[in-house]
């Protein structure tokens, strides 16, 4: 719950700048549109960035999509307390012995699977052909306890997530081939791949 008040709450700032763009809902007229939250009169309700690529069945939904600050942003928005640090950098507790003020002092970079989540919503705009896709992407951390906040901005970059992009279109045409994906673990299949030739 505290998560889903620190996104609203960033989303509605961002709102009231004029900065936020993206999938909204108008409450009056019960439709959906895209663009700023100033093209459209009536009460709305912010619906964030969905991102549907069919060809290869990837499916993501960004938090924001930031306009009239720059160059276009992708945006990220998450809550960071003891139970994200145990998770994304579990050494950071056993140097600072729990102690979460200065956990949060010695995060100077987001964490890898921030950084690869955000790549992979720059990589589906690109793909949907979204003018103005972000080449950035700026992911906003929020301290659950303290509301302190730091900004990481991330220029967009196919390095960290090729790879995955590469094994959706490979699965993609193994589904299509009614046949199974190549294996993993050994050339020519393990034990594992028994089951498929049944």
């Amino acid at each position: 719950e505290e998560g889903h008040q620190i996104h609203a709450k960033w989303q509605r700032w961002f709102q009231e700048m004029g900065t936020l763009y993206g999938k909204w809902y108008c409450l009056d007229c019960d439709e959906y549109f895209w663009g700023g939250a100033d093209c459209h009169d009536g009460p709305l309700e912010y619906c964030e960035v969905p991102l549907f690529y069919e060809p290869l069945r990837i499916y993501g939904h960004a938090d924001g999509w930031l306009v009239n600050l720059g160059d276009p942003l992708m945006l990220e928005i998450k809550s960071i307390g003891i139970g994200t640090i145990r998770y994304e950098a579990n050494e950071l507790i056993g140097i600072h012995n729990g102690d979460m003020e200065k956990i949060w002092a010695d995060i100077k970079a987001p964490f890898m699977k921030h950084i690869q989540q955000v790549q992979i919503y720059m990589k589906l705009a690109e793909l949907l052909g979204f003018e103005n896709a972000p080449q950035e992407a700026v992911i906003i951390y929020e301290n659950k306890a303290t509301q302190d906040a730091k900004e990481f901005v991330v220029p967009k970059s196919d390095f960290s997530i090729a790879e995955k992009f590469e094994a959706a279109a490979m699965i993609i045409e193994a589904v299509n081939n009614n046949e199974a994906p190549p294996c993993n673990i050994r050339l020519g299949g393990c034990s594992k791949c028994g089951g498929y030739s049944e």
